[in-house]
């Protein structure tokens, strides 16, 4: 899925800003899992469908990206984010969040 036409703004970077701005909202919504803070590590969040899984990760600047992946191939890649930002919560327990 692609947009046809690319708009300047938060969602400006994915292939599909429609879908990038519905997983927005959805995790807005409490949908998925999330951790970390924008301003540090970066937020992510995860949210899984029936036949896919979307990783979203929002920037320190505002941006918003959305990589979709199998569903397998999501939850595989999520627990690696999870133990990335465990060890940095243990390297900046400062900024743990």
């Amino acid at each position: 899925m692609h947009s046809i036409q690319h708009h300047p703004g938060k969602f400006e970077a994915n292939p599909s800003q429609l879908l990038a701005e519905t997983i927005y909202h959805k995790t807005c919504e409490g949908w998925g899992e999330s951790f970390g803070e924008v301003e540090t590590f970066g937020y992510f969040a995860c949210v899984m469908g029936k036949r896919y899984g979307f990783i979203l990760s929002e920037d320190s600047q505002g941006f918003v990206y959305v990589d979709a992946y199998s569903v397998a191939e999501a939850k595989e890649r999520w627990q690696a984010l999870e133990v990335e930002y465990a060890d940095y919560c243990e390297e900046n327990p400062e900024s743990d969040t």
